[in-house]
């Protein structure tokens, strides 16, 4: 990529198309950059008239438009090209922001970027050297642009998400792992057994994290789920070099993430868990599989055209008491459902489903939030959906 005297659009002006505009004026100061937003006017109709685009996260791959580029790129790709450090791509349908930070903890020194939070140009700008080691969680919309793979991937695991912005499964497939398929030999991708048939090709060497005993209490973190990332942190901290005490350390000291089987509060004996970034069915599954004596449990959001017959067992066969059912979703989890004997109800109201949660939720169980599907309907996102549940129940406490 020859940015040099580049006529350049940065398309899209969230956090991760600001800093690039900052970068490529602080770096590379011959460019003419050019921004353009959906929010703001005067958006173009075309971009041929620009030697490269920067294609940030918020534009889909199928967008129209970028089919009159002449040539696209992204920040993830300028960030793995000027990077002089080791970089660890952390990837995966879930788990990935739990994962990446055990890795940093376990890292002294180690900066924490990507769809976590912060550009990884953002902290380039000032912080380039040899010895420097870059944990970059990695979005599928950062992935599936990439032309030259991390020094190592992770990758979690795989299952149906993003559809809508993606088109297809196989396509979001294809996407996350293009991490692993731009990787060249001496490369390292460390991965779940369950993935290892679709990146067979990869160049890179191949690790699977093992199966090391975890301890309940390990790290605050609950669930089989999060030793998995436990598991897989400890593998790749090892593989950058952190000795046995930067492990344990790094895990003592690990605050667990909001919005993550987040212990948020005890009434009345009924423990309340927020799971909002359960945006998908197999990660409700994988909560009530941390969970016992589920009281009530909170279901439902943006219908992606995911299927709930799995779920469904799962509230049966771990004997959930009750269930809130939001919309759009909720009315399909109903319908897949056979031999629930709970009371059931159906809202759209975070109010209501607080305080019938705490009426209906027996002493010794736990009520969660882990809707199985995306907040977009009815929330800004799913930090949104889960602060919205953390500040009723604090109402419960008055």
């Amino acid at each position: 990529m020859n940015l040099n005297n580049k006529k350049i659009l940065v398309l899209g002006m969230g956090r991760e198309g600001r800093a690039t505009v900052k970068y490529l004026a602080s770096k590379y100061p011959e460019c003419e950059v050019s921004t353009a937003d959906k929010r703001e006017p005067n958006y173009p109709e075309s971009l041929e008239e620009w030697d490269l685009v920067f294609v940030t996260p918020g534009i889909p791959p199928h967008e129209p438009l970028l089919k009159t580029a002449r040539e696209i790129t992204t920040a993830t790709n300028l960030f793995l090209k000027d990077c002089k450090g080791k970089i660890v791509g952390v990837t995966g349908s879930k788990g990935k922001s739990t994962t990446a930070s055990l890795i940093n903890a376990m890292l002294p020194g180690s900066h924490l970027v990507g769809n976590i939070g912060v550009p990884g140009l953002e902290i380039l700008r000032d912080q380039n050297n040899e010895n420097d080691v870059f944990v970059f969680e990695m979005s599928s919309a950062q992935a599936s642009r990439l032309v030259e793979g991390p020094d190592v991937a992770v990758v979690l695991n795989l299952f149906p998400e993003h559809l809508d912005y993606h088109g297809n499964l196989e396509d979001y497939y294809a996407a996350k792992l293009q991490i692993t398929m731009t990787q060249k030999e001496g490369d390292v991708v460390i991965f779940n057994k369950k993935i290892e048939e679709r990146i067979k090709e990869s160049k890179a060497q191949k690790m699977i994290w093992g199966a090391s005993e975890i301890s309940d209490n390990a790290c605050g973190l609950i669930g089989e789920h999060n030793k998995e990332n436990i598991r897989a942190a400890m593998k790749t901290a090892q593989l950058m070099g952190a000795n046995e005490s930067d492990i344990k350390n790094g895990l003592r000291e690990f605050k667990p993430l909001p919005h993550r089987l987040e212990l948020v509060g005890e009434h009345d004996g009924v423990k309340f868990y927020n799971d909002s970034i359960s945006t998908a069915p197999e990660a409700t599954i994988a909560a009530l599989e941390a969970l016992d004596k589920v009281g009530v449990l909170i279901l439902g959001g943006l219908d992606r055209g995911y299927e709930f017959e799995e779920l469904a067992q799962k509230i049966v066969e771990k004997k959930v008491q009750n269930l809130v059912l939001f919309p759009e979703t909720g009315a399909r989890i109903k319908e897949a459902l056979k031999d629930f004997e709970g009371e059931i109800l159906e809202t759209e109201s975070m109010e209501d489903t607080v305080k019938w949660a705490h009426e209906k939720a027996e002493h010794g169980t736990c009520c969660v939030l882990s809707p199985g599907a995306p907040s977009y309907n009815l929330y800004k996102n799913f930090e949104e959906r889960g602060e919205a549940f953390k500040s009723l129940l604090k109402l419960l406490g008055r």
